[in-house]
């Protein structure tokens, strides 16, 4: 260390505040405890209550994860080194109450008090240490997404990317609707699938998928038709509803559900060399009633079986869908401006059509929400 280095630190340690490890046992319910160690150091062990900021990040997080800059705060590193840089960082960032923990996570232990491991999604801080430096997800996000649910209709071609993207982003329960099974067809698209899952259920092939990527969310199988007879109770029980489906039929289905419900429904369709991504049911905005009042015919009801689809654009909207469900869950974007996002693959180019609420659809009338429930069953009675 060379001595300019030293004199650095000896300054700090001269005019930065400190508390001894008992000091901190007595304050630990009053004060904000900040961890800025690595997070293959935080996996050892931390402070019970402590919130993980790494030191390299403090520019980026503390702001986001404390909001109070009067907040008292105590920051501790493995011997007491970098936090002295962290708290003077804090201190010009315009935090005005900032100590550190004198001798760092050793003097902690060495006077006699324990750690706690880390919650959950802390275990697994080396797998989400790309989301967890975001300054718009941060620990708070990362929580978010481990306390949320997604129920997801459809383990198809959208499907695939959005099951798969939502599980490694640690969403933490996701329902899989599908009543069908894999077959030979669906490979070129349904990346979910295997040929060696041929003829099995589809929601079963999905878990074994995203088992293996992220065993720790909760998978729970719907592996049925949605009907009106069960699809208000199956989404109730979910934060944000996926249509991943392949029919207009079924379309209908689910928006008049998720109106019925109050629930945000995060669309994708495909169909060739186009993609279209829409968010449905955003309070105050226009519900998929709205927008398509009556089935379309011909062609455009035509679905990707017997349309003919490219796997890679299918792959775009997914992720695209996935990114809207996060960006929900994150309460990320703003609601009030609702556009329809449609995708030309040939040309390489997204356009967008801002959606406006219908003052004739059923979502905007007296019978908002019970109605809808109410004439379910006369909307659509097939299968998906």
């Amino acid at each position: 260390m060379s001595k300019s280095i030293d004199k650095i630190l000896a300054d700090l340690r001269r005019r930065v505040s400190s508390v001894s490890a008992d000091q901190l046992w007595n304050q630990r319910q009053e004060v904000v405890i900040v961890d800025c160690r690595e997070s293959e150091e935080v996996d050892m062990g931390m402070i019970e209550g402590a919130m993980w900021i790494p030191k390299g990040k403090i520019d980026l997080m503390a702001e986001r994860e404390i909001s109070d800059k009067s907040t008292s705060i105590v920051v501790y590193c493995a011997s007491g080194v970098r936090s002295l840089l962290v708290v003077e960082n804090l201190e010009r960032l315009g935090f005005g109450s900032v100590s550190q923990l004198t001798g760092g996570i050793e003097a902690w232990k060495a006077a006699g008090y324990d750690l706690c491991q880390p919650s959950s999604y802390r275990l697994n801080r080396r797998r989400f240490k790309s989301q967890l430096i975001l300054q718009e997800v941060g620990e708070k996000g990362q929580r978010k997404l481990a306390e949320s649910s997604v129920l997801i209709i459809g383990c198809g071609g959208i499907g695939s990317p959005v099951a798969l993207y939502l599980a490694a982003a640690g969403v933490g329960r996701l329902g899989l609707v599908d009543g069908d099974f894999v077959d030979e067809s669906n490979l070129q698209r349904q990346i979910l699938h295997g040929t060696d899952r041929i003829s099995m259920s589809k929601v079963e092939s999905s878990i074994m998928t995203l088992r293996n990527l992220n065993p720790e969310v909760v998978y729970e199988r719907h592996p049925y038709r949605l009907t009106e007879k069960n699809v208000v109770e199956m989404i109730s029980n979910y934060d944000v509803i996926v249509d991943g489906c392949d029919n207009f039929q079924t379309r209908y289905l689910v928006n008049r559900a998720c109106v019925a419900s109050g629930k945000v429904n995060i669309s994708g369709s495909v169909l060739g060399f186009q993609g279209q991504v829409a968010s449905y049911g955003v309070p105050g905005g226009a519900c998929f009633e709205c927008i398509y009042p009556e089935p379309p015919q011909g062609d455009l009801a035509t679905n990707c079986a017997e349309g003919g689809v490219l796997g890679s654009v299918v792959g775009i909207i997914g992720t695209t869908v996935a990114t809207e469900v996060l960006k929900r869950l994150l309460g990320l974007g703003n609601d009030s401006t609702e556009f329809l996002a449609s995708f030309d693959a040939i040309e390489g180019r997204w356009d967008y059509l801002r959606l406006k609420r219908s003052k004739l659809c059923g979502c905007n009338s007296s019978f908002k929400r019970a109605g809808f429930k109410k004439e379910l069953n006369q909307v659509c009675d097939l299968e998906s």
